[in-house]
């Protein structure tokens, strides 16, 4: 956050702003990446804000290989080690993007997904208050069927969380609350032009199409859905 503290401490009205966007990232894709530049140009369009950074985060390996056996997915199982330099090469370069450790760390136990983002948030708070800058918000980045099935938009306001939610149809977009740094934030319309019905873009459909899985009608190829560090990569952990 260097060299953003100068502006920092010159425009303490703007309220400044990192982005956390974590989950099992086996492997990371593109949208990932997407998901937070969109979500730092409508937070800043909209509101006064102004994103310093952000961060991607995979979660610790006794929820995703936990995950991966339940599923049957083994073969396709990543461990942290792995999805997190494929991370790391996905945001080479990247200007505000870097990736947080925390949760994939060794923990004595199984965090949920929210711990690391309050982790970052009490990190930041410290920080913020021994070098007398403004207060810096951490918003969760998620789409609405996450935020739908969790209650997302109710809870995270009561425990001081802040989130942005993506529109992801047909999922309902939930009503705003700025005031507590709850956000809904609809899809560009050139972004849903450019998707189609089946621009469909995850981990999983990664999986299946580096294995051999037939492209649907309209869709990506997967060399589209994948930073090309990362592509070469996979291949060579799975032997592709």
């Amino acid at each position: 956050f260097k060299k953003n503290e100068n502006n920092n401490k010159k425009k303490n009205s703007i309220t400044p702003i990192v982005l956390y966007t974590c989950g099992s990232l086996c492997p990371v894709h593109l949208q990932h990446v997407a998901l937070q530049e969109m979500a730092k140009e409508y937070l800043e369009k909209h509101y006064n804000l102004k994103v310093v950074g952000g961060f991607l985060a995979t979660s610790n390996d006794l929820y995703v290989g936990q995950k991966y056996k339940m599923s049957g997915r083994l073969e396709s199982y990543l461990n942290w080690s792995q999805r997190s330099e494929l991370i790391d090469l996905a945001l080479e370069n990247h200007p505000f993007l870097c990736q947080d450790k925390w949760d994939g760390e060794e923990q004595p136990r199984f965090q949920e997904y929210f711990m690391a983002q309050k982790h970052l948030q009490d990190h930041l708070n410290t920080w913020c208050k021994e070098q007398n800058y403004p207060k810096i918000r951490v918003l969760a980045v998620h789409g609405a069927d996450l935020v739908n099935k969790c209650n997302i938009n109710e809870w995270f306001p009561t425990e001081g969380l802040g989130c942005v939610c993506i529109e992801r149809p047909p999922n309902k977009l939930p009503s705003a609350n700025p005031d507590k740094y709850f956000f809904s934030m609809p899809l560009p319309t050139e972004y849903k032009n450019r998707q189609g019905d089946n621009m469909s873009i995850s981990s999983t459909r990664v999986q299946e199409l580096l294995r051999g899985d037939v492209r649907k009608e309209g869709e990506v190829s997967v060399q589209e859905m994948l930073h090309p560090k990362v592509l070469e990569k996979l291949c060579q952990l799975w032997n592709l």
